[in-house]
C-alpha cells in the first residue's frame, strides 16, 4: 500500500503545533520502530545464527540510516519463488540445507557436516563463502565484490546479509543470486543421486567444479 503525505498532530507537544510528515519520513519512522523492536527482541535470550543475522541487519540499518526501497529490493530481479525461498535460507541461515540445522533438528551431531567437502560446522556462510568444493566462478565474483563493498561500507565481511539486503554495490545482488542458483543446483544434483555415499558426494562435486 502506497504511503501518502498526511497531517499528524504530535500530541507530545504542549503547544498543539500541527506537524506535516511526507511519505518518506513516515516510512523511515515506521522502519526505525521495526528495527528497534528487532534489536530489542534479539538482544536477549538465545543467540542463534538466525537471531544473530536479524540483530546484525537491524543494527546496520539503524546505523547507516538505510531505507527500504523497491528499486533496490533483492526480490526485484525476476527470480522464481523457489529462488526467493533459497535466497532467504542463505540470509537467515536457518535451513536444513545446512548441517548445523540438521544436527539440531535431528539431535545428531554427526549430521553437522557439509555435504560437499564434509567439513564440520556446516553453515550458510560456509557454503556461500568458504567451501573449497564449491569455488566456481560465482564464488570468485561474489567474494571479490563483497570484500570491496564491505570494506567501503566499514562493515564486517561476515555480515554479508546486510550488504545483500541494502547493497552499496549495484552488482552484488545479482552476483548473490547467481551464487545461490549454483549452490541449489549442486544440492539438487546430490539429492537426485540414488543411494549415494559421502565419497560419491565428494567425487561428483569435484567433477562438476572442474
Amino acid at each position: 500500500v502506497a504511503l501518502r503525505s498526511v497531517n499528524l498532530v504530535d500530541l507530545s507537544q504542549s503547544d498543539d503545533v500541527l506537524h506535516v510528515y511526507n511519505s518518506l519520513e513516515i516510512s523511515k519512522y515506521q522502519q526505525k520502530i521495526w528495527m528497534e523492536d528487532i534489536i530489542r527482541k534479539y538482544s536477549y535470550g538465545s543467540y542463534s545464527d538466525t537471531n544473530a543475522k536479524c540483530y546484525e541487519v537491524a543494527s546496520y540499518i539503524l546505523q547507516k540510516g538505510k531505507i527500504m526501497d523497491i528499486t533496490t529490493s533483492l526480490f526485484n530481479h525476476s527470480t522464481t519463488k523457489k529462488e526467493d525461498s533459497h535466497m532467504l535460507d542463505f540470509i537467515h541461515c536457518n535451513s536444513l540445507l545446512f548441517g548445523h540445522c540438521r544436527a539440531a533438528v535431528n539431535k545428531d551431531p554427526s549430521e553437522d557436516s557439509c555435504p560437499f567437502c564434509h567439513a564440520t560446522q556446516d553453515t550458510a556462510y560456509h557454503q556461500l563463502l568458504e567451501c573449497h568444493e564449491l569455488k566456481d566462478n560465482t564464488f570468485h565474483l561474489l567474494t571479490s565484490e563483497l570484500s570491496l563493498a564491505t570494506q567501503q561500507a566499514g562493515t564486517p565481511y561476515e555480515n554479508y546479509a546486510a550488504e545483500i539486503i541494502f547493497p552499496n554495490s549495484p552488482h552484488i545482488q545479482q552476483l548473490f543470486i547467481n551464487r545461490i542458483q549454483f549452490l541449489i543446483s549442486q544440492h539438487d544434483f546430490i539429492d537426485s543421486l540414488p543411494h549415494h555415499s559421502e565419497d560419491d558426494d565428494l567425487n561428483n562435486t569435484k567433477d562438476r567444479a572442474v
